[in-house]
């Protein structure tokens, strides 16, 4: 498996508005929005969603433990000599 910075700029190569991490029952969606559609990105593991969502979490100062309720987040991410703003939130358990 790829670092998370790895798969973040990744990612961030496609030039999405928004990527989204998305629960299922055996496994996390990886998701791409690029302009206005929602695009799948990559299948990972529920262990490897959960820590990908924690490191994001820590690099915008959210409670990483914090599950339940919504949060907001941001952060600045250098790739390629350029500093790009990445905003998060996170909508808690909805299962």
């Amino acid at each position: 498996m790829p670092s998370f910075e790895e798969e973040l700029i990744r990612m961030i190569r496609k030039q999405p508005s928004d990527l989204y991490i998305l629960p299922h029952d055996r496994y996390y969606q990886l998701s791409l929005s690029i302009k206005g559609t929602l695009f799948p990105f990559k299948q990972v593991t529920r262990d490897y969603g959960q820590r990908f969502i924690s490191y994001l979490k820590y690099c915008a100062n959210m409670a990483v433990s914090e599950h339940r309720r919504p949060q907001l987040g941001a952060f600045k991410f250098t790739y390629a000599h350029q500093k790009i703003n990445l905003r998060l939130s996170s909508v808690g358990d909805y299962q």
